[in-house]
């Protein structure tokens, strides 16, 4: 592992004398971290150099505040990537909120002329931020409803009945939860050139197959969708089968030329976690 400028981590394995590959860049889910994408860096297989973001408000950047908008943290994130790996064309992949910060720093990255290999958009609801009738969101809910919904998919930590692990960790979460509500909320949809892989669990209770498939609303080229048994974390349970799609995108060398990102219809907004 080994810190980068701007909340990057390389977390490519030590394999002396092998030679660098072409980037994928991982962006954890809600009250994740760098250490959360590990099953994510075994799906993606040898031949990739994964770096991994690490958001505000943890770790070495727990002064850090956290950015005002989820474009703004994913257009920092995308322009310092840019900076220290000038022409490269990497991999975008998030996880739940990290598929929604991936996808609005791919959008940043045509826009500067730079062409993903493949966005991978994973156990996420819509695109479009469609809201559930009657839901609350989960930043604003007390601490034993967020902890209790967060124990519903498997997210809530074993720590989480330490006290004072609570005091550390609630506070980040919702602070995820709230930056991925308001993105939603403000109706962002903007397509993007690049191929788009939307990938779910059958049995997520947070992103259905249908919220899944909504992704295809955001590629204005191809378009892929797999559903893959589990829930909301399926990766854990190992082997999702896409080692297909991103042995492809390796090997890709064709330069495709970014287009102006464009809006698609969307409704009100719920929670991207």
């Amino acid at each position: 592992m080994r810190e980068l400028p701007g909340g990057w981590y390389d977390m490519t394995p030590a394999a002396p004398g092998t030679p660098a590959g072409p980037y994928a860049l991982l962006f954890p889910f809600a009250g994740g971290n760098i250490h959360s994408m590990r099953e994510w860096i075994a799906e993606l297989g040898p031949g990739w150099r994964p770096l991994v973001a690490q958001y505000p408000l943890r770790g070495r950047r727990q002064r850090i505040p956290m950015p005002a908008s989820l474009t703004e943290l994913a257009a920092e994130l995308a322009d310092m990537f840019m900076d220290f790996a000038p022409g490269e064309r990497p991999l975008l992949l998030g996880h739940s909120l990290g598929a929604h910060l991936a996808h609005a720093a791919a959008v940043r990255l045509e826009e500067r002329g730079v062409a993903p290999r493949l966005l991978v958009a994973a156990a996420s609801r819509t695109a479009d931020g469609t809201v559930r009738p009657g839901e609350v969101p989960l930043h604003r809910r007390s601490d034993p409803d967020l902890i209790e919904a967060l124990g519903l998919d498997g997210t809530v930590p074993e720590a989480l009945a330490d006290r004072r692990f609570a005091e550390l960790f609630l506070p980040v979460i919702r602070a995820d939860l709230r930056l991925g509500h308001d993105h939603l909320a403000t109706g962002y949809a903007r397509t993007v050139r690049c191929p788009v892989l939307a990938v779910g669990g059958t049995e997520d209770p947070l992103a259905g197959p249908d919220d899944v498939s909504a992704w295809s609303r955001t590629a204005a080229g191809d378009f892929a969708l797999e559903l893959v048994p589990g829930g909301h974390f399926f990766q854990q349970a190992g082997g999702t089968g896409l080692r297909g799609h991103f042995d492809r995108a390796l090997t890709d060398t064709r330069r495709r030329h970014p287009v102006p990102a464009a809006p698609y219809p969307h409704d009100d907004s719920g929670d991207a976690r």
